[in-house]
């Protein structure tokens, strides 16, 4: 994979609090992360409760009362509008109904989410799936993989420059996490920069990924 030198993302003494039973926890300390260039592949790693969720939400505007500066393709997050963030990044969780509508149709989660600009890239997005026999049920009927793996489609057709994984696959049965990891390098090959919250350390070992970029977080910093 040839990278190249621009940011898409830089993230400088970032600090965030907020309250929890009472009592204030600094979930990120001062962090600051060498910047993640376009098209590049990043993996974090680190035990729970190491401050990685956390800096998703910060880049996703998850959480705005923070110091420290968080850039998106060389803007400032906190100046990038709510619709604009949506075209520049994309987020997939553990909860596989976070990404997409209960109350909407497999075909009507991609016109939703699209704003219908990539209809044409639907029908073969559904047989890439398997999703075609349920293009016309609801998101909610779906399994837990089956709305991951739609999720996936959906960062896809969006074109985002960037796309963090907080550990999406973790609750996948094996064929639906193949699935998935092959899409990932599918989008990642075509040019999106991928952030990665992994412990699957076989994964870090494929020849893909042997060269990416590794970040160990402890205690709401990196770990040396």
């Amino acid at each position: 994979m040839n990278y190249n030198n621009t940011p898409i993302l830089s993230v400088k003494n970032l600090t965030v609090t907020y309250r929890k039973y009472g009592s204030t926890v600094k979930a990120l300390d001062d962090l600051t992360i060498e910047p993640i260039t376009k098209g590049s592949w990043t993996f974090l790693v680190g035990s729970n409760g190491s401050g990685k969720s956390t800096l998703f939400k910060a880049i996703t505007k998850g959480f705005e009362n923070y110091s420290g500066t968080i850039e998106l393709d060389g803007i400032d997050v906190k100046k990038i509008a709510t619709k604009q963030l949506s075209e520049i990044v994309f987020l997939i969780n553990q909860n596989p109904i976070a990404c997409t509508v209960d109350e909407l149709t497999v075909w009507e989660n991609l016109q939703f989410a699209t704003n219908d600009k990539a209809k044409g890239e639907f029908e073969e997005s559904l047989k890439q799936l398997g999703l075609c026999e349920h293009k016309n049920h609801l998101a909610k009927n779906l399994s837990g993989g089956q709305r991951q793996l739609l999720a996936l489609q959906i960062a896809r057709l969006r074109k985002v420059k960037l796309l963090l994984l907080d550990e999406p696959f973790a609750a996948l049965d094996p064929e639906n996490a193949n699935k998935a990891v092959t899409m990932v390098t599918n989008i990642w090959k075509n040019g999106t920069a991928v952030i990665f919250v992994s412990h699957d350390y076989a994964l870090m070992e494929k020849p893909d990924f042997k060269e990416s970029n590794k970040f160990f977080f402890k205690d709401g910093k990196l770990s040396i």
